[in-house]
């Protein structure tokens, strides 16, 4: 029997590495880490059934992990008061982690129905906290195309600029940076934008996708608060690049400098 791979410590990613060595008090508080256990604890148990149309999570399952789930507090009543009942694409959150997971080969659908990996499995055991956190980013944010969440173009330096997004929060810390400040160091193919923008600007509309393609699912892992800015205005979306990023304890402990493990 060939023997199991050793845990995953850290990953090297850009100028940062990402460490695999949390605990579960650690990750407790992560939405993203509590719903993926979640789903693949509920698909280890018993395969959960495919849409036949569109081969998403049933609504069935949608209702029930809708409420057993955690999600923003906000979306989620909004959620509620526009559906009265819930397919999978109405929570474009559960939707996002199904799509990750299956990309990360954590979940897979075989036969009309989503059942959890070996290694997902492999992944649920106590002491693996760390490790399944650390599979949770890389499916997020390199195995899968953030760009489907927000309808802005598809702009893959959005994306691959995430490392160099992270080594700026790690030096800046808690000092006021906006996502206006984030998306200026971002390598970007401006007229992209430019062709979307209409009557906002291009930063406004970077602002924008950067806060829903990066910094929401950021959110969700416990990594960054987004403040919104002290005087919102008239139209929310003119007020991405004004709200304020500070990274969480749990950022510090999972991101740090990639030269200090040489």
């Amino acid at each position: 029997m060939a023997a199991k791979p050793p845990p995953r410590s850290f990953r090297v990613f850009g100028p940062v590495a990402l460490m695999g060595t949390l605990t579960a008090d650690d990750v407790v508080a992560s939405a993203v880490y509590f719903n993926a256990r979640y789903l693949l604890e509920a698909a280890a148990t018993a395969p959960i059934p495919a849409t036949q149309q569109l081969g998403n999570l049933t609504r069935t399952f949608v209702e029930r992990a809708f409420d057993n789930m955690r999600w923003p507090a906000e979306e989620a009543e909004l959620i509620r008061t526009v559906n009265r009942r819930l397919d999978e694409p109405d929570v474009w959150r559960l939707y996002l982690l199904r799509v990750a997971l299956q990309n990360a080969r954590l979940l897979r659908k075989y036969r009309g129905a989503f059942s959890t990996t070996a290694r997902g499995r492999e992944l649920l055991a106590p002491g693996r906290e760390g490790e399944l956190y650390l599979e949770l980013f890389e499916a997020y944010f390199v195995r899968t195309n953030l760009a489907f969440t927000d309808g802005c173009p598809e702009d893959p330096w959005l994306q691959q600029g995430v490392p160099d997004l992270l080594a700026l929060l790690r030096a800046t810390g808690a000092n006021d940076v906006t996502i206006g400040d984030l998306a200026a160091e971002l390598p970007v193919d401006i007229r992209a934008w430019t062709a979307a923008a209409s009557y906002r600007t291009p930063h406004e509309v970077l602002s924008g996708a950067l806060r829903r393609r990066v910094l929401e699912p950021l959110e969700d892992f416990g990594l960054v608060t987004v403040s919104a800015p002290p005087e919102p205005k008239l139209h929310p979306w003119r007020d991405d690049a004004a709200r304020v990023v500070t990274p969480t304890p749990l950022f510090a402990r999972f991101v740090v400098d990639a030269q200090t493990l040489n």
